[in-house]
């Protein structure tokens, strides 16, 4: 099973962000671990997170929560390393 891609610096400073790996199948068929978000419970897209995309704008299946900055004073408590 693949690991899961670091997802794009947007998403680390994101408040829908949930710093939780999540397993999913691919169009593939293949299964492979991602990051989730309240955008993207099911695993942030691979192709979001190589291409960059600004997630201030609508992506496909985002079910119309986009990002929005963290609040200041809370430090994650989560860690991708």
């Amino acid at each position: 099973m693949k690991e899961a891609l670091l997802p794009n610096e947007q998403c680390y400073v994101c408040k829908h962000f949930h710093g939780k790996v999540v397993t999913v199948r691919g169009a593939d068929g293949q299964e492979r671990r991602a990051y989730s978000c309240d955008a993207f419970w099911e695993g942030i897209p691979e192709a979001f997170i190589l291409s960059g995309h600004d997630h201030t704008r609508p992506y496909p299946g985002d079910h119309g929560v986009l990002w929005e900055p963290a609040e200041e004073d809370l430090e994650p408590s989560w860690s991708p390393w």
